[in-house]
């Protein structure tokens, strides 16, 4: 086990008698059989008709609901934002509304992180946020 590993290790994750996180009210989907992601994101907004948008995991997923919708005519397009993740090439290529994250600049930041530790030696874990930026397109 690395130093780091056996620091983090010591730490406490969470106290004990700390109040449990309230629980936010979300639908479950359930899918028994392999389901194209436009399929199951269409069955989950006709189990939830007030829903106003399907944020995806990343944009190629994104990409597939959209097609989908495109496919089925149902108007979905046009009246539920769609989101996505990662802002690659599909995301401008499409128009889809995405998430960037700062791919150069956590680069950097784990490089630095990496060379402090290995010229300082041990240290104590540290937070590093990194903002990542909505990039606000047709899909939205």
């Amino acid at each position: 086990m690395t130093r780091y590993a056996q620091r983090v290790a010591r730490k406490p994750i969470a106290k004990r008698d700390a109040a449990p996180l309230p629980r936010p009210e979300i639908p479950a989907l359930a899918v028994s059989t392999p389901a194209a992601p436009g399929e199951v994101a269409s069955a989950a907004l006709r189990s939830r008709p007030s829903a106003t948008a399907v944020v995806a995991h990343h944009d190629e997923l994104a990409a597939r609901v959209w097609q989908h919708f495109r496919a089925h005519g149902d108007g979905r397009e046009g009246r539920v934002a769609l989101v996505g993740y990662d802002d690659g090439t599909v995301a401008e290529t499409i128009g889809l509304t995405t998430v960037r994250q700062p791919f150069e600049e956590s680069g950097a930041a784990a490089m630095t992180l990496m060379l402090e530790e290995i010229m300082a030696g041990a240290r104590e874990p540290r937070t590093l946020i990194l903002q990542p930026e909505l990039v606000i397109r047709a899909s939205t």
